[in-house]
């Protein structure tokens, strides 16, 4: 990319920063506010945090409409206002005192963090890729959007837990209502992009190419959906010291892993390379629910980190390589559905088994689901060879 063009990338990906250092620094403190403040159990947790993840698989449904008429740009300027709100819905739960009411705030509050996430990630990764054209492209906004997502998420959630234990949610709500104007302002002068010359993708055609994959992508998910749900208390209620560091650990291999095998997303071996990384996945998971202490745990953690840096690009090309290149902003939105309903589905289905038994039979689950995953990659990958579609397709 032209160094003007890798300014403008970056600036973009500022915004996905912005959201999701937020939603770290939410992961970070609220499963500990909302069991030990407000008295609530795991289920509970579970299904506070997969609102968010409600709301943005509802989001993804209309963002086909909000490209097509607002464009990139507008639709990644309404999630961060979007996003300020939430930040206000923070500010207004930290002042009630009665659990009830203070759960029903946080729950709305995670609604509107769902529906701001929806709609940035997606139309930032769309302007993005309208911006370079090309499956290499493709493969790289991919790649540099994980970074953004994990390095913030693993650098949010300490700050989270520091603001938590030292203040109380108002100092996270002042946070969330800051940053995206200062984000917004990033992004004020980096020129839109037009769809509107773009044959419009026919969703029905696009969703057939997007099933396996999606399928995938939502058992791999589950580990990680436990992960920023309950890692937090699997260490609080093992009475290991280095809670604080469970989700940096993981945040950061991930972002190691990406920043030095990011170049094998260039390859041709995509379907080899998210095999062996949802393997390790899995490998990972069960390393976590069978931990002796904390530093078993923690090598777990970034075991699992760095396993699941590649997968979500890697399968998110494959899907890129079967579409045209108009059907590729609907593809990615369809794609990263699969994510938000695994995270919808696996809280609260995780958090119940957690309730009934312990958080070690719960990590053993997600192992299990993300060996689902591998073996229905597998299958695929043996019935059904991937075909690369020129970049400049129309169908």
């Amino acid at each position: 990319m032209l160094s003007q063009q890798r300014l403008n990338i970056a600036r973009i990906q500022s915004t996905i920063i912005c959201c999701f250092f937020l939603i770290g620094v939410s992961l970070g403190g609220l499963p500990l506010v909302i069991h030990q403040n407000m008295g609530f159990g795991n289920t509970m947790v579970g299904i506070v945090i997969a609102m968010q993840f409600l709301a943005a698989l509802c989001s993804r449904f209309m963002m086909g409409h909000l490209l097509w008429h607002l464009g990139p740009k507008k639709t990644v300027s309404a999630g961060l206002m979007i996003l300020a709100l939430y930040g206000l819905v923070l500010m207004l739960s930290s002042q009630i005192a009665d659990p009830t009411l203070a759960i029903t705030s946080l729950i709305i509050g995670r609604i509107i963090l769902g529906f701001a996430e929806g709609i940035l990630i997606t139309a930032a990764i769309t302007w993005c890729i309208e911006r370079l054209q090309s499956d290499a492209g493709t493969a790289q906004v991919l790649s540099i959007t994980g970074i953004s997502i994990y390095a913030a998420i693993a650098c949010g959630a300490p700050v989270g837990i520091y603001l938590l234990q030292q203040y109380d949610l108002t100092a996270l709500g002042c946070m969330t209502l800051l940053l995206p104007f200062i984000s917004l302002a990033i992004i004020w002068r980096v020129a839109d992009v037009s769809s509107k010359h773009q044959q419009k993708a026919s969703l029905s055609l696009v969703f057939p190419k997007v099933l396996i994959f999606g399928g995938v992508l939502f058992f791999h998910a589950v580990g990680f959906a436990a992960i920023e749900s309950f890692a937090s208390l699997y260490f609080k209620a093992s009475a290991w010291s280095l809670m604080p560091w469970a989700l940096l650990v993981f945040g950061l291999s991930f972002v190691i892993t990406r920043l030095i095998l990011g170049h094998l997303l260039q390859g041709q071996q995509l379907y080899r390379l998210a095999i062996f990384s949802i393997a390790l996945e899995a490998i990972g998971l069960a390393c976590l629910a069978i931990a002796p202490n904390q530093y078993i745990a923690l090598a777990a953690m970034s075991l699992t980190g760095a396993s699941c840096s590649l997968i979500f690009p890697a399968l998110g090309t494959l899907v890129s390589q079967h579409c045209a290149a108009h059907e590729r902003g609907t593809a990615m939105g369809l794609y990263s559905a699969f994510m938000d309903m695994s995270y919808v589905l696996s809280g609260p289905v995780i958090g119940t088994i957690i309730a009934a038994s312990t958080y070690r039979q719960g990590f053993l689950w997600t192992a299990l689901c993300a060996a689902f995953g591998l073996l229905l990659l597998i299958y695929n990958s043996k019935a059904k060879p991937a075909h690369t579609l020129p970049s400049n397709s129309k169908r």
